[in-house]
């Protein structure tokens, strides 16, 4: 995604996309070593790590649903089409999984309409604390 946003048709979202890239190769590193770690280690990580993968795989592919904004920014020309990076992405995830030893699990996609702004009730608690700053100091800019 930050390659992507280095052709934004906005210079200020380019710049800060170029300047990402290198924090988020660090992280993409870290998280897949630890990964790695896990599902190659003992019986009981690597079991953990495999029902962790099962259980939260199936919402990652919201990642590349398109809504009615992701199309005004694409034809803009500020950013990519998220279903454009599915291969790639879904290519660098087969490659930590296989050097973790872990299995892809079957595509079921969750259906989800977090990108619409419709949450279950399991995320109001998050939305709660992630707001809660902003509500107590209404009008601040940060």
């Amino acid at each position: 995604l930050w390659s992507a946003l280095t052709r934004s048709a906005d210079e200020q979202l380019a710049a800060i996309a170029a300047k990402s890239i290198k924090e988020t190769q660090y992280h993409v590193h870290h998280a897949s070593e630890w990964l790695i770690r896990f599902g190659d280690g003992t019986d009981e990580s690597h079991r953990r790590a495999q029902a962790a993968l099962d259980y939260l795989m199936p919402y990652t592919y919201e990642f590349f649903s398109a809504d009615a904004v992701e199309d005004a920014i694409a034809a803009a020309g500020l950013g990519p089409r998220t279903s454009t990076l599915e291969a790639a992405w879904l290519d660098d995830v087969r490659a930590t999984l296989d050097a973790a030893t872990l299995t892809l699990p079957a595509a079921l996609r969750h259906v989800s309409t977090g990108k619409h702004g419709e949450h279950s009730e399991h995320m109001g608690f998050v939305l709660a604390e992630m707001q809660s700053l902003a509500r107590q100091h209404p009008g601040a800019s940060w």
